[in-house]
């Protein structure tokens, strides 16, 4: 990503400055899969379109541009989201002194054992455990009732092998 972006504690890119033309931070990265839709011009924005692959993406993290026409005809318009292609997940439950992290297989719903899972504060992952048989791992946790942790919430990752996922609490 261009240095002109922040990835935010909330998993949001944000622009870090208002003052400069947009750049799309993903103009130099191949695409994996493009699809093109003639959408009906809608002034009350009820445009909508499915798509769907010839063939499920590979487990990972991808990122969505899409462009379009504004309703005059000649404005562009445009966002760009990201989502993960897992078969993993994470639940997370917490008290003020503890984290319960729980890695199941979404499709089978039966835990994941010996999955990495990583904790930290924002995105900055520097603890790291593996679940039980039960797909359990537990945590202790620091006070965050300070100004250097108040505004940030507190981040989890689920790995085993190619699959992964994300989850985090906030303490407010």
């Amino acid at each position: 990503m261009a240095s002109n972006y922040t990835l935010s504690p909330s998993w949001s890119l944000s622009k870090n400055a208002y003052d400069q033309p947009f750049e799309n931070p993903l103009k130099k990265v191949a695409p994996v899969l493009t699809f093109d839709r003639d959408l009906p011009p809608s002034y009350d924005d009820s445009s909508s379109a499915e798509f769907k692959t010839d063939k499920p993406l590979p487990a990972g993290d991808y990122i969505l541009e899409a462009e379009g026409v504004a309703v005059n005809g000649k404005d562009m318009s445009g966002d760009i989201a990201w989502f993960t292609v897992t078969d993993i997940g994470v639940i997370v439950k917490h008290a003020p002194d503890r984290a319960l992290v729980r890695a199941i297989n979404i499709v089978t719903l039966k835990p994941v054992a010996n999955a990495t899972i990583k904790m930290g504060y924002g995105l900055s992952f520097d603890t790291t455990k593996k679940t039980g048989k039960d797909g359990f791992a537990s945590f202790p946790l620091e006070p965050v009732y300070s100004d250097d942790y108040s505004d940030r919430n507190l981040d989890f990752m689920a790995i085993s092998g190619p699959q992964h996922a994300y989850s985090d609490v906030s303490f407010y």
